[in-house]
C-alpha cells in the first residue's frame, strides 16, 4: 500500500524543518535574491537525506500558484499510486514578516545542484495518460512543457520528472476535487517551512 500523499510530504517537510543549518541557508537565499521575474529563478540549497533542495524564486509561483500545483500533485499522486514521477519536496516558505521578503517555494532540485542537466521537454514516458486524464491540452502544446529530461553526462536519461504544473488547466470534471484540495493547501502547515 503506497504512502498517503499528505503524510509522506509531511514527513520530508518536517525532515527539512528540523534541519536548522539548511532552513537558515534557505531563508538567507530567498533575502538575499528576493522574488524574480526573470531567470536565475531556481537556487540549490543543500540536502535531507537523499534529496537534493533548492528554492525556487520565480514571482508567480511563490506568490500565487502553490496550493494550486500542490491540488494537482496530489490528484496525479493519488491516481498513479505514487509511481508518477513528482517533486519529492514541495513546500512555501512561511513569511515571519507578512510581506514578501523570505517567500519561495522549496522543492527538490532535479539538477543536484548542477551535476544533472534538466532538458525543458520531455522524451516521454507514462506521465502522458496522467495528464491527458486531469488536465487540458492546449494548442501551445502544454504537456511536454509539464515534464522534463533530466540527464547525468555519459549514463543517458534519469528521471522524466512531471515538475512545472502551474500552468496546465484542470479539466472541468476534475474541478471539484481539485478546487477542494486547493482549500486545503493554501493553509496547510504541514506544507510549509517556518523559519528558525
Amino acid at each position: 500500500m503506497i504512502e498517503a500523499f499528505d503524510s509522506k510530504y509531511a514527513r520530508i517537510h518536517a525532515e527539512i524543518q528540523e534541519n536548522a543549518d539548511l532552513v537558515r541557508r534557505i531563508y538567507d537565499t530567498a533575502l538575499v535574491e528576493g522574488l524574480k521575474n526573470e531567470q536565475p529563478f531556481y537556487f540549490p540549497c543543500g540536502r535531507v537525506g537523499d534529496i537534493p533542495i533548492g528554492l525556487d524564486l520565480k514571482f508567480s509561483r511563490s506568490c500565487f500558484c502553490f496550493p494550486e500545483v500542490v491540488a494537482k500533485m496530489r490528484m496525479l499522486y493519488d491516481s498513479s499510486d505514487g509511481e508518477l514521477d513528482l517533486s519529492r519536496v514541495y513546500a512555501r516558505m512561511a513569511d515571519p514578516k507578512g510581506s514578501l521578503e523570505g517567500c519561495g517555494i522549496v522543492s527538490e532540485d532535479m539538477s543536484c545542484g548542477g551535476a544533472f542537466r534538466v532538458w525543458g521537454d520531455s522524451m516521454g514516458g507514462k506521465h502522458w495518460d496522467f495528464l491527458g486524464e486531469f488536465f487540458i491540452n492546449d494548442p501551445s502544446d502544454s504537456f511536454p512543457a509539464a515534464a522534463f529530461t533530466v540527464i547525468k553526462e555519459g549514463a543517458g536519461m534519469v528521471r522524466t520528472p512531471v515538475v512545472d504544473l502551474d500552468h496546465l488547466e484542470v479539466k472541468p470534471k476534475h474541478q471539484s476535487i481539485y478546487e477542494k484540495y486547493c482549500g486545503q493547501y493554501e493553509t496547510d502547515e504541514r506544507f510549509m517551512i517556518h523559519l528558525v
